[in-house]
């Protein structure tokens, strides 16, 4: 059994085959065993499927699948909703809090610097030279 003849065969249950080829796969089945038992097995699983298959749904199914559709994204949608106005809320309230920790560290301070708005202290000059010593008497 070739690839040509199962090709022609599988091609035989779904379309109507040209002549010259339904005379080629006739001829092949009335001698190859193989694929008359191939041409048996194709339909009786094909009988098997089509008595399995449902030929109709319940009245109103269409309706019932849009109606769980639209709850389903209904749901969702207010379930985003309502997380996107918590957020808003949590942002407004950070963004109150900045403005306060800013306002006041800006009230005691005469000049605008990062440190001064974090809250950093201002390393003084022998601070920064101990450290410096401590780096380097700690390299190899």
């Amino acid at each position: 059994m070739n690839e040509r003849m199962m090709n022609l065969l599988y091609r035989s249950f779904d379309e109507k085959l040209p002549p010259g080829e339904e005379e080629i796969l006739s001829q092949a089945l009335v001698s190859d065993e193989a694929l008359r038992a191939e041409k048996a097995r194709i339909e009786e699983m094909r009988g098997l499927l089509r008595d399995k298959t449902v030929r109709s749904f319940d009245p109103f199914f269409p309706a019932r699948v849009m109606r769980r559709i639209e709850d389903m994204q209904g749901a969702g949608g207010n379930f985003m909703e309502s997380m996107l106005w918590s957020f808003k809320l949590v942002a407004m309230a950070a963004m109150f809090l900045i403005a306060i920790l800013v306002s006041q560290s800006l009230t005691g301070q005469s000049q605008f610097s990062l440190d001064s708005v974090l809250g950093l202290p201002q390393p003084s000059l022998e601070e920064t030279w101990s450290l410096d010593f401590q780096v380097q008497e700690n390299t190899p």
